[in-house]
């Protein structure tokens, strides 16, 4: 072990009184500015409640919606029998449509009416339109109208058919 130069041992790393844990972190200025700016210093404990600001800010944005549902997971879902529900125009419907699914114009009046008579609010819903424009904005509005659980399928009904799967008219 070294030794002081009295002839006593010393202690590793005592450079003067230890600090006290449950003493407040110590004032140590900070700054950062843009060169030829001068900035206003910000202490350690400043920082460090700036940085846990921005972390509970971004704990209460909540979880991000989910992606589109990709075709596979959309049939297997419409299988399990997931109401279905189409957005497009009533041109788009009469060109064909997927099976069971129930019909109200997102780009309309009365959008949320028509879909609240025809959907269960507290059961799975899947939404679809022509490429996924619509289908996101109607997602958007049931969510916001209290549906609990809304999934948007992807691509649309354009994708729908180009993975070859069937369409009613």
């Amino acid at each position: 072990m070294p030794r002081r130069q009295d002839g006593g041992a010393a202690e590793p790393f005592a450079r003067g009184p230890r600090p006290d844990p449950c003493d407040p972190l110590p004032e140590i200025p900070l700054a950062v500015a843009p060169r030829g700016r001068t900035a206003e210093p910000m202490t350690l404990s400043r920082l460090i409640l700036a940085a846990s600001l921005l972390g509970a800010l971004a704990a209460c944005a909540g979880p991000s919606e989910p992606p589109p549902v990709k075709i596979e997971q959309a049939e297997r879902q419409i299988a399990d029998g997931i109401q279905l529900l189409d957005v497009r125009t009533r041109g788009e419907w009469d060109a064909g449509r997927l099976g069971h699914a129930k019909f109200a114009t997102v780009t309309e009046d009365g959008f949320l009416e028509k879909a609240k008579a025809q959907l269960d609010p507290a059961k799975p819903v899947l939404v679809y339109c022509r490429s996924g424009k619509r289908s996101a904005k109607a997602v958007a509005q049931l969510r916001t109208a209290g549906f609990t659980t809304v999934h948007d399928m992807a691509g649309g009904i354009i994708a729908w058919q180009a993975a070859g799967k069937p369409v009613v008219k």
